[in-house]
């Protein structure tokens, strides 16, 4: 049959049309879902690359004990053994192309590494994906020892882990384990020994308790180690006599060896230190509630642990003779609290209040931390340079005195009180704080204050007598007020410089003595103001050189010795009689290149010696001499 497609009509140019647009769309949909497709294929193959490199690396750290200092992406992973070496990865695995999937850049897998000062390395591998991924998200990612996370590597805060462990006897008190960026510092952890023990060190083989770790820059991982003291507990079964030896769980009277812990615990009776004078390894009154009596002296070779619920009574001394630890745990009650030991380091673990302090014997100990608050009297008895720490404030009525001027405190210390504070005969203070802030200071005729070494001193609050500096012993103070003293300031020594700085007075209601067995300076940015009456006057076989800025401001009589040196600043005369005459005065002026200002106008010298060989001795007023004019 014949069949006629004369009468079936063909396609319109719109159906064609119609039909090519919808080809097309379904080609382009075929070409995007294959591009989404190999893209994510190649995604799936960078996570998949980093995480082979990420094992080849751990594997290569733990036989070669680092990561390798670079990495070529494309070639082999080979050990740094020059006889056999390893290989861990036949080759590195380059990044995938094209690399522009999402938001990524065409770049290669990006590696570098670091090491801290604990000797702990990391590797960073940088790697981009174009789409959200299991746990990782699109865009820059940073592969680490310690896992992948988001971002670039240099954006990342890397954190460490502070753990602090106590090993049998004790406890730690603060936050274990501590998370911490790197570089930054972790907060305080202390090991406590529990009852019967005491602090060791940590396992790193650090003996600072509390401790901080500073500027962490990778883990830590410390035990703290305690040792087992024992203790020997005061049962008072007996009497209440310490001496006697059936009063103690032990059987013996404490020793400062017996290695125990002399313990008074909440059931341990009143006690009196009777008969004699004693002493303890260390003793711990944290549980006790009842009173002990001070009727003689006790000293403690160990850690002195205070009770918040006990009681004293007594007025016998009660201190430390050796270092340790001292604990107050909140207890005011203390009389008499002694310092006694050379060379000791004694660590406040909190703040301390004692009605009277005493340093006995304490040559070049150091009392560390916190604050000791005196509701007495401060006494440095037989001492000598007792250094730290620990502040001292003065908030009571007492006395502030040294028994001779060699027993040097070297502590800060502040008067801030509502009562009086009586200054002693002698005050030795050397290379610390000392400052007053309120109260009222009786300073008697016959008081010295001593300076000695590097000081600052705000004290404007307070009149001194005299202040002296002590021979041998160089000075350097830098005040934050005037210093005042209504008598005498001397300075003596051989070959040595006392540099007074601040832009403050340094004001003198008596003598001016400057002292020298060979060659005495006074120097500083201070002002010395002569402002009573009194002599300035050099002594002793060497010279005595003023090289700071004087005035003579007076409503007294200033008298010039026989021979007085001035040198390099300005010498102003404002008002009061000068007297040059009565020891034949001679003003020595210049000898430095520097030279010197003389601003004396008004004032009548007897003799004058210019001693200047290149400098310039400046005239601020007019001159007046009555006596020889010189120039050697």
């Amino acid at each position: 049959m014949k069949i006629n497609y004369k009468n079936k009509p063909a396609l319109t140019l719109l159906e064609l049309l119609i039909t090519l647009f919808i080809i097309s769309i379904i080609i382009s949909l075929s070409v995007v879902v294959y591009d989404v497709s190999w893209a994510k294929s190649r995604n799936s193959q960078r996570v998949s690359d980093i995480i082979r490199v990420q094992n080849a690396l751990e594997s290569y750290h733990l036989q070669e004990g680092k990561y390798p200092d670079t990495l070529t992406f494309g070639e082999v992973l080979i050990g740094e053994s020059t006889s056999s070496p390893i290989t861990y990865l036949a080759a590195l695995p380059n990044n995938p192309t094209p690399r522009t999937d999402g938001d990524c850049t065409d770049q290669e897998y990006q590696y570098s590494t670091s090491t801290n000062a604990y000797g702990d390395d990391n590797f960073f591998i940088e790697f981009c994906v174009g789409n959200d991924m299991d746990q990782i998200e699109k865009g820059i990612n940073c592969a680490t020892s310690q896992g992948i996370v988001h971002g670039a590597c240099n954006s990342i805060a890397i954190t460490y882990t502070l753990t602090y462990t106590a090993g049998a006897g004790g406890s730690i008190i603060g936050i274990s384990p501590q998370t911490v960026n790197s570089g930054e510092d972790g907060s305080e952890v202390l090991a406590s020994p529990d009852t019967g023990y005491s602090f060791v060190n940590w396992s790193d083989g650090s003996a600072t308790n509390p401790r901080t770790d500073t500027n962490v820059t990778g883990n830590i991982s410390v035990t703290a180690n305690f040792a087992d003291n024992g203790q020997n507990v005061w049962l008072g079964t007996t009497n209440n006599d310490w001496g006697t030896a059936t009063n103690w769980s032990r059987g013996t009277v404490p020793t400062a060896t017996d290695g125990y812990i002399t313990t008074f615990n909440a059931s341990s009776p009143n006690c009196t230190v009777d008969t004699s004078n004693r002493v303890a390894n260390a003793i711990d009154f944290t549980n006790y509630t009842n009173t002990i009596t001070f009727t003689f002296q006790l000293l403690i070779y160990g850690n002195v642990t205070l009770g918040a619920g006990m009681h004293s009574s007594g007025t016998a001394l009660f201190g430390t003779i050796a270092s340790g630890i001292l604990t107050s745990n909140g207890y005011t009650g203390l009389y008499n609290f002694r310092f006694y030991g050379t060379s000791q380091t004694y660590t406040l673990a909190d703040n301390w209040t004692v009605v009277n302090l005493w340093f006995s014997g304490t040559t070049a100990s150091t009392i560390n931390e916190f604050t000791i608050y005196v509701t007495g009297s401060l006494t440095s008895n037989t001492a000598s340079d007792t250094s730290g720490t620990t502040n001292i404030i003065m908030n009571g009525t007492g006395t502030l005195s040294s028994s001779t001027y060699n027993c040097h405190l070297m502590l800060n210390l502040t008067i801030n009180t509502t009562g009086t504070i009586t200054m002693g005969t002698s005050f030795a203070y050397k290379s610390a704080t000392f400052i007053y802030i309120t109260g009222t200071v009786i300073v008697p005729s016959n008081s010295t204050f001593y300076i000695i070494g590097t000081l600052t001193l705000d004290l404007s609050g307070i009149t001194w007598n005299h202040i002296s500096s002590i021979i041998g012993n160089s000075l350097t103070v830098t005040l934050l007020s005037d210093l005042n003293m209504k008598g005498n300031l001397t300075l003596a020594g051989s070959n040595v410089t006392y540099t007074i700085n601040g832009l403050y007075n340094v004001n003198v209601g008596g003598n001016l003595t400057l002292t020298a067995l060979t060659l005495v300076y006074v120097t500083g940015t201070a002002t010395i103001v002569l402002n009573g009456t009194g002599t300035w006057s050099h002594t002793g076989a060497g010279y005595s050189y003023v090289r700071s800025n004087l005035i003579i401001n007076t409503g007294g009589t200033i008298t010039l010795g026989a021979n007085v040196y001035y040198y390099e600043r300005t010498f102003t005369y404002i008002a009061g009689t000068v007297d040059t005459t009565t020891n034949d005065s001679t003003l020595n002026v210049g000898r430095s290149a520097t030279g010197a200002t003389l601003n004396l106008n008004g004032l009548t010298l007897n003799n004058l010696y210019l001693s200047t060989t290149s400098g310039t001795i400046s005239l601020a007023s007019g001159l007046v001499i009555g006596g020889l004019f010189s120039n050697i």
